[in-house]
């Protein structure tokens, strides 16, 4: 049997967030730093075993959120839906302990019953500037638990995404409220910024370095002056052409056809575009 179980990863920018996700799923650590746009959507299967002692095999979906504060339609929207939260934040600096206020309430808005683990990382550096105790003291009685991580050597990672897994197959306490319903601008604000993430990772992937990628797409965003926070169908449709223009100068045809089928396919399942 298989559960999937989504969760998300938020805190402050540079906290660690993907970084702690790569040592996670691929094993790896990387010390350059990309500021995230938008979201980013890994997955990760770990087995468990249910009430009865039999086999059970949860398929983590981890979302990378971007960690600016001004993105909130993007923290919003990612969200909702999510069992677990981890809220990140680096032990070398003040700030982004000074700032859990603004992402507790967003926890509290969009997800609600969101198990919330707290994770603070970067522990194998010496310059720390608050303890265990200064946090149990701070987050007392608002998370299920705080880790001290470290992604570059390791420490607490795997451990962190196995509590995790587990804690979300428990329903938390139950609440009387009815779901939130989107209104249809909402509705379709949301599903713009999936396809705007869609879009975006299939460009990454295509190049095969998201730093790379990362790095054309925000010159696209600029030169078409699209706020990818709110983005429209036409804009939408836009950036695709411009990231097919841009790709001719990357990989072989063969590379390139597979890359435009694909973005094809997805931009059919959004708005029926054929080829």
């Amino acid at each position: 049997m298989t559960r999937k179980v989504k969760v998300c990863l938020i805190g402050d920018p540079a906290v660690g967030k993907t970084s702690l996700i790569r040592r996670f799923v691929y094993s790896r650590f990387d010390d350059d730093y990309i500021s995230s746009l938008g979201t980013k959507v890994s997955q990760k299967n770990m087995d468990f075993k249910d009430n009865r002692g039999q086999p059970l095999e949860v398929m983590m979906m981890i979302w990378d959120i971007a960690g600016q504060r001004e993105f909130q339609s993007i923290l919003m929207s990612g969200l909702k839906g999510s069992k677990g939260v981890f809220l990140v934040a680096d032990l070398t600096r003040m700030d982004t302990i000074e700032h859990l206020d603004h992402w507790f309430d967003s926890i509290q808005k969009a997800a609600p019953q969101a198990h919330i683990v707290f994770l603070a990382n970067k522990s194998d550096l010496p310059d720390q500037v608050f303890s265990n105790e200064d946090l149990e003291s701070t987050l007392k009685n608002k998370v299920s638990t705080i880790m001290l991580t470290s992604a570059k050597d390791g420490s607490n990672v795997e451990e962190a995404f196995r509590y995790m897994g587990r804690i979300t197959l428990e329903e938390k306490k139950s609440s009387n409220e009815m779901p939130a319903t989107q209104s249809p601008k909402e509705e379709q604000g949301s599903r713009m910024m999936k396809l705007e993430d869609r879009l975006i990772q299939n460009f990454c992937d295509y190049l095969g370095d998201d730093e790379l990628g990362m790095n054309i797409v925000r010159k696209q965003f600029d030169a078409l002056h699209i706020d990818f926070r709110d983005p429209s169908e036409a804009e939408l449709k836009k950036l695709s052409n411009k990231l097919l223009e841009v790709a001719k100068d990357f990989k072989d045809p063969q590379s390139l056809a597979r890359y435009k089928q694909k973005q094809f396919k997805i931009l059919e399942e959004y708005f029926g575009i054929k080829e």
